[in-house]
């Protein structure tokens, strides 16, 4: 089974503090380990204001298989995530791949499922 490893990122609000965008962070990785692999991102610089210990705030490591049911099982959780939390945006690194997202359609969902697939697919052929 051929699989894909990403990062998720979403930056604090206006307002909102370390603690509170920590909260997210755990929020939204206990979500995805329902449906996928999932742990915080490590920071390999020193110690910044946006990290907490060695976890950087608000970045997480996902990794699932490229199978169609699981990646939108993933992409689900984080429109529920971004649905609960209006105004909060996410962006998603595949690769050289960047995708921000804030309230995708189920189309564009589905669009971004088959770019992630082939972008994989074809970094796997060379």
């Amino acid at each position: 089974m051929i699989g894909v490893g990403f990062t998720i990122r979403f930056d604090a609000l206006e307002g909102e503090d370390d603690d509170a965008l920590w909260n997210l962070t755990q929020q939204l990785a206990d979500d995805l380990a329902d449906v996928c692999e999932v742990d915080y991102l490590s920071s390999a610089a020193p110690l910044s204001k946006s990290s907490i210990g060695e976890f950087i705030l608000g970045a997480l490591t996902v990794f699932t298989s490229l199978e169609l049911t699981q990646l939108q099982d993933v992409m689900q959780t984080i429109v529920a995530f971004l649905s609960r939390h209006q105004g909060r945006r996410a962006t998603l690194e595949v690769g050289d791949l960047k995708f921000e997202l804030t309230q995708p359609t189920q189309e564009e969902v589905a669009r971004l499922i088959e770019i992630v697939r082939a972008a994989v697919e074809e970094e796997t052929r060379h």
